[in-house]
């Protein structure tokens, strides 16, 4: 039985129950065509919206990532070159200084005293080209004390930033 048959019947009044129930059998199976293809049409465009919203994240990031690198540079490239003027000592010379330093606020010889850690921090005073280095130097003695001491890398002036006990070795 086709459906265009099973149609004309109906419209004339002699369709059979049984060809009723294969038209209505018939729009059930398009109805629920028609309602999967347009929740396949509905997840396609939400999977589109999505993928734009992605993309416009990307390149919102994208962009976000290029002013910082933007800005590092317009900061640090100057800075850096500043400090690097300015700069009369180096690692070994801040150590020595630091070592002094402690010599002198302790009374003790600080040349036993282990080197921990030295760092080289960039310090900017004000504008980009007044930027100098400062090295934190970290000496611990026997007893367990941890001096901090930092130095200007262009004056060579050290200073104290803070003491820690420790266990002792």
């Amino acid at each position: 039985m086709s459906f265009e048959d099973a149609k004309k019947k109906l419209e004339d009044g002699t369709a059979t129950e049984e060809e009723k129930a294969f038209l209505i059998a018939e729009v059930e199976k398009t109805q629920q065509l028609l309602k999967n293809q347009k929740e396949t049409i509905i997840t396609e465009e939400k999977r589109k919206h999505t993928q734009k919203i992605w993309i416009l994240i990307g390149i919102i990031v994208g962009s976000l990532g290029l002013i910082a690198g933007i800005v590092c540079s317009i900061i640090f490239i100057p800075s850096t070159a500043a400090a690097r003027k300015a700069q009369v000592i180096g690692r070994g010379d801040a150590v020595v200084i630091a070592r002094e330093y402690v010599d002198e606020i302790t009374g003790e010889d600080a040349t036993h005293y282990v080197v921990k850690d030295t760092d080289r921090l960039l310090h900017i005073n004000g504008s980009l080209n007044d930027a100098v280095f400062v090295y934190r130097v970290k000496l611990r003695a026997m007893d367990g004390t941890e001096y901090i001491i930092r130095v200007d890398s262009s004056s060579c002036v050290p200073e104290l930033s803070d003491i820690h006990h420790h266990h002792a070795y």
